[in-house]
């Protein structure tokens, strides 16, 4: 190739003079909008004159070189030599080009596709160094056209794994320069397709067909640089522009070169300038140039990239806003004025360099050593500014293939990690568990095909890590709708001598506490169960809490607010106290919020001290922590049962949680990552809630709360016994039941006992034991606990003898235990054969599980129903625990009758049941059930053995009386007098029985006498 010397004088004067350039002028936007688009005619016209001086000659002392541009493999009609020229000179702030005959750039001289792609990048540098394009506009366009056509070649007829890598990096190349010059429709459309066409590659097969698999990784590097490019382009421009104008270029009034125009000066007015941008551009050549032989990419010190991205974390969420007590607000053009982002860009592509470099740089004194692979770290990168920092792509989730591939990227430099775990220090240890985390929380959202990919991991390798960066304790991680809450909990009993009581006298009248029964509307006798001590105790501690309650109701409301994160103008009001609910186990305030022009009703429900457990310190946080471990546990695994909302909760310690919905969204996201990798390393269940350092104190457990008014439904207590027979009615209603009950019976349990919430990692576990209503009232009448709350049972035979054992320790300290010594020698009798017929209900085969949540409490006025009786919501959770499977069983309630008038309506409720059954037949077939456990088969042989009535007996306060007597003793003999005959066995019942059975007569004539007074001298208590 010959160079005359005229040439090389022109280069000359050229690089001594650095004469203006100068251009022609650029076509008013009005002209350029009525010009043809590219693609539909030829988009160049041959300039006359060129505002840059000819390319020069590469002359270095020592050597000979000739001019590359006068032998180039690719056609370079128009201004393509001086764009080139503009290129590479554009290089001299990074280092005299090219320095090695194996630079990238300078290899584009000789390769054809290099040189194709280095074109395309030369007009983007071009623009955003000068504002748009100007007279290179037709080159640029010359050599996009001659790009696609290329594209379309290979994809049309190339299989070999060079040329679909080769086409990859073209289309790459078309993303990355398309979204820089404001085409991001076209941009996003060519990203789209190549996920997609490398999605149907065999990866393997491409890897073995390449070099060591470099050319692999550059195509994979590429995709991420570009993808990268994009969303943080577009996102950058959309704090500006209207999203139409950004997804929609060609039906807006604003075009891609008048974008171009923008983004550049976007960036004249970062902190910096576009310095470093350009100089990041300069180096993609970087990532589709040719590689030296033998050169493999290595791991390298990320420490750089990750200095920057932590001031670009503190930009996109600022903490200011917490003084002010509002929630944090995503800032992201403090991020895109700060020059961070193209700090970041220049730093992993520098790091992309050294990675192939012969040399890695040796980390600087005194400063930690972050080593990871490049792809990972920057697919990660990806992952967490448009996941946690919302900077990149709007927020929005990525296309599901792209996702795909990126997930297998860190897949495959996470695979690497495990094995050099003992030699890892702990800065590249954490890094590596970052990469996992911020690739799982970008993977919540997406189908479980992406799941599988990390559920391929070794749980050993990922537990093993845990352990080794020490982060098994996460301390950072961390209506009427109660209107059912106005009942006793206990079931009536038929009076034996004692002083009977109607509904509609004296004390029953005016104490809402003393409607012993669900069925609340019809006229029936009732025993109180108290003692009269117990109950002016109550009365009076309930009063009081209630007007304690009262008096703070300023610091209730100051609490919502917080919780709710109200503005300063909105409004909490907490409600007269005529309007609050209160019942045996809470107190709920009524409370009004409005925000902005919304106005909502919300409960701030409250456990009574006295009987939640006064006598047991924890009572009140135990059941608190169970409801809201329900609570969680039906929000992630019950969504198909409607249950009231729940924002906050607090516990006596003062300790207050709020739903991560009222947090800002990165917070969301984390707590959304940190469930999916608690839910794959078997951990408990992370709940949504997180602990609120900060929050006002109010002194008391409480639940704050959706407020469930007439609009969603009406209690089933209010019409279950005013409305006729109506068979549509009932089979919507029995529909509704069997779903709950399947619903919650989905999964299987290894354990007998209730969910709780651990308020020291924000976890629920089924580590409590099994908090019944049952439980809850024989303590309230000062029985001792039985149990204790850490017990959980793993066998059925020790669950009943403990619930036995709690019958036993009831009778011992109710004072209306009994009614004389008789009584009490029949209920021992009765709680002794009770352990003797035990071996005919649990059955071998079951007695280890699985067990199964159930609502131990559900009764009528703890569900909602429309009109048709289609139930809409369930409410008091409080009471739901994992029991055997066979005390699962149809509720007595549905025919209007309570349980131990059964016996006299046996066959209408044994054609209830038979209708029941076969709805739940029906609806099983809709469930997809985690086990094989027959449960509808088990509810049938259960009521066919009777075991129905022994577990009832097993669980209410006082009904295994009757039932026993009624439905379990015809089994064994039609005796009826049998139980009297049997007295005797309660001399081996307790080695103190005598004693103690005299005590509970006297025990009995005192309370006979109090509540006769009370009755007859028409004593007002105060009313709650």
């Amino acid at each position: 190739m010959a160079v005359s010397n005229a040439g090389r004088g022109v280069s000359g004067a050229t690089r001594n003079d650095h004469p203006a350039c100068s251009y022609v002028p650029i076509l008013p936007l009005r002209e350029r909008r009525a010009a043809t688009r590219p693609g539909e005619q030829t988009p160049w016209v041959v300039q006359k004159s060129t505002s840059l001086p000819p390319a020069r000659i590469f002359a270095r002392p020592g050597y000979d070189f000739l001019d590359p541009f006068d032998a180039l493999p690719i056609k370079m009609p128009l201004k393509s030599k001086e764009l080139l020229h503009y290129f590479l000179q554009a290089g001299a702030t990074i280092g005299p080009l090219p320095v090695n005959p194996n630079d990238c750039v300078a290899s584009a001289t000789r390769n054809p596709e290099v040189l194709q792609n280095t074109m395309l990048v030369s007009a983007l540098h071009y623009a955003w160094n000068k504002g748009d394009l100007a007279a290179f506009e037709p080159t640029f366009l010359f050599h996009k056209i001659e790009s696609i056509k290329q594209v379309n070649t290979w994809l049309t007829t190339s299989s070999r794994a060079k040329e679909i890598l080769r086409c990859a990096k073209y289309i790459s190349t078309l993303c990355f320069v398309e979204c820089c010059l404001g085409n991001f429709a076209v941009a996003e459309s060519h990203l789209n397709g190549l996920a997609i066409y490398l999605s149907t590659k065999d990866r393997e097969a491409l890897r073995q067909e390449c070099d060591c698999g470099v050319d692999l990784e550059l195509t994979d590097r590429y995709l991420v640089v570009a993808s990268n490019m994009i969303h943080s382009t577009k996102s950058r421009l959309a704090e500006v522009v209207p999203p139409e104008v950004i997804s929609q270029p060609a039906d807006t009034e604003l075009e891609d070169p008048e974008l171009s125009r923008m983004i550049h000066k976007m960036h004249l007015s970062e902190a910096n300038g576009p310095e470093l941008r350009l100089r990041a551009f300069r180096m993609v050549p970087f990532f589709f140039g040719s590689i030296p032989p033998g050169r493999e990419p290595k791991d390298v010190d990320m420490f750089p990239a990750i200095s920057i991205l932590r001031p670009i974390t503190e930009l996109a969420m600022p903490t200011n806003s917490k003084d002010r007590g509002d929630p944090d607000i995503p800032m992201p053009w403090n991020v895109w004025n700060s020059g961070a982002p193209s700090k970041l860009l220049y730093t992993v592509i520098t790091a992309h360099i050294q990675s192939f470099s012969n040399k890695i740089p040796l980390p600087t004194h005194g400063e930690p050593v972050y080593v990871s692979g490049w792809s990972g770290f920057c697919s990660a990168v990806d992952f967490y500014l448009t996941t946690v920092l919302a900077v990149c792509n709007q927020g929005l989730p990525p296309q599901r293939v792209l996702h795909y591939l990126k997930v297998d990227i860190i897949k495959r430099d996470l695979e690497n990690g495990p094995p050099l775990f003992d030699s890892m220090n702990t800065e590249t240890r954490n890094l590596w568990f970052w990469k996992a985390f911020m690739c799982a929380l970008r993977t919540l959202c997406l189908d479980s095909e992406l799941d599988e990919i990390y559920e391929s991991f070794d749980l050993e390798r990922r537990t093993l890590y845990i352990v080794i960066c020490g982060l098994a304790n996460r301390s950072g991680e961390k209506g009427a709708v109660q209107g059912t809450l106005a009942k006793n909990k206990c079931q009536s009993r038929t009076p034996r001598n004692t002083i009977v009581l109607k509904k509609n006298r004296s004390i029953l009248s005016r104490h809402i506490w003393v409607q012993v029964d669900l069925l609340i509307n019809i006229e029936v006798n009732y025993t109180v169960t108290l003692s009269m001590t117990l109950l002016k105790r109550y009365l009076v501690a309930a009063y009081k809490f209630k007007l304690k309650l009262w008096k703070k109701r300023d610091s209730i409301a100051a609490l919502i607010k917080y919780h709710l994160r109200l503005q300063a103008d909105d409004t909490c009001i907490v409600l007269p106290q005529e309007q609050w609910m209160n019942g045996c186990f809470n107190v709920c305030v009524r409370v009004e919020v409005t925000a902005g022009n919304s106005t909502r009703s919300l409960i701030f429900r409250c456990p009574v001290p006295p009987l939640a457990g006064q006598q047991a310190p924890g009572r009140n946080d135990e059941k608190l922590g169970c409801e809201v471990g329900t609570y969680i546990y039906m929000q992630q695994n019950c969504p198909d049962i409607r249950i009231p909302e729940l924002f906050a909760f607090g516990f006596t310690d003062d300790s207050s949680f709020v739903h991560v919905q009222q947090t800002p969204i990165y917070t969301r996201l984390w707590r959304k990552a940190w469930k999916w990798i608690y839910r794959c390393l078997g951990y408990p269940i992370l709940s949504d809630y997180i602990h609120e350092k900060s929050a006002p104190a109010v002194g008391t457990a409480y639940m704050l709360m959706e407020h469930i008014g007439p609009e969603t439904g009406k209690m089933l207590s209010t019409t279950l016994f005013n409305e006729s027979t109506d068979a549509t009615r009932h089979k919507n209603l029995f529909t509704g039941l069997a779903r709950t009950m399947l619903s919650l019976a989905r999964i299987p349990q290894q354990h007998i006992g209730s969910f709780r919430f651990n308020s020291l990692d924000c976890t629920i576990a089924l580590s409590n034991r099994p908090l019944t209503c049952t439980m809850a009232v024989f303590e309230q009448e000062g029985a001792k606990a039985t149990i204790p709350e850490d017990r959980t049972y793993q066998n059925t035979d020790s669950f009943v003898s403990d619930m036995l054992a709690m019958h036993d320790n009831h009778l011992i300290h109710n004072p209306h235990a009994v009614v004389d010594a008789d009584d009490a020698k029949d209920r021992i009798a009765i709680l002794s054969l009770l352990r003797v017929v035990k071996h005919f209900f649990v059955l071998p085969e079951r007695r280890s599980g699985p067990y199964f949540l159930q609502a131990t409490d559900m009764h009528a006025s703890n569900i909602l129903v429309d009109e048709e009786w289609n139930i809409t919501c369930i409410i008091d959770l409080e009471w739901i625990s994992a029991i055997p499977v066979e005390m699962m069983h149809v509720p007595t309630w549905i025919i209007k009758r309570s349980t131990e008038q059964i016996i006299d309506h046996y066959d209408e409720y044994d054609e209830a049941r038979k209708d029941f059954m076969s709805i739940m037949d029906q609806e099983m077939k809709h469930v997809q059930m985690e086990h094989d456990i027959p449960i509808a088969q088990i509810m049938r042989d259960s009521w066919e053995s009777k075991g129905t009535w022994y577990w009832l007996c097993i669980e209410a306060v006082n009904l295994w009386l009757f039932l026993f007597e009624d439905h379990i003793m015809p089994m064994f003999s039609s005796n009826k007098g049998l139980v009297s005959k049997l007295r005797q066995l309660f001399r081996f019942w307790h080695k103190d029985a005598n004693n103690i059975i005299e005590t509970k007569a006297v025990d009995e004539k005192r309370y006979q006498s109090e509540l006769r007074s009370l009755v007859e001298s028409g004593q007002k208590l105060p009313k709650i």
